[in-house]
């Protein structure tokens, strides 16, 4: 039982350090048009947010972006790549990755974001 305790307080501090050095190595920019992009040090855009909702599915490296208007969500990999689209998408969170469906598809990422099965 410790050493499980300790290995979900190891992962807890992993994802708080990367969650540090992704702010670190981003910014955030607002614009004044209320549309918000992430840019690198030498101010070139990373990925242009246009949603109304951006956050990082708990415990692993996949951000989740939602935009309600249209019922889309958008999900970022670990590098700021756009790994997926999908409309009207419900997300389960699994022990190896998520899996995002709807009526029409399901489909499987690992924990950092990466497409594994479609």
């Amino acid at each position: 039982m410790k050493t499980a305790n300790k290995r979900r307080s190891f992962q807890a501090v992993m994802m708080a350090v990367m969650m540090i050095v992704c702010v670190m190595l981003t910014t955030m920019r607002a614009h004044a048009e209320d549309e918000t992009e992430v840019i690198d040090s030498e101010e070139n855009v990373v990925v242009d947010f246009k949603y109304d909702l951006i956050q990082l599915i708990k415990g692993k490296l996949i951000f989740q972006a939602r935009d309600f208007e249209t019922n889309r969500i958008d999900i970022y990999d670990n590098k700021f790549d756009l790994a997926l689209e999908m409309s009207n998408a419900n997300i389960d969170i699994l022990e190896k990755g998520i899996k995002v469906y709807n009526n029409e598809q399901e489909i499987f990422l690992d924990n950092t974001g990466k497409v594994i099965t479609k």
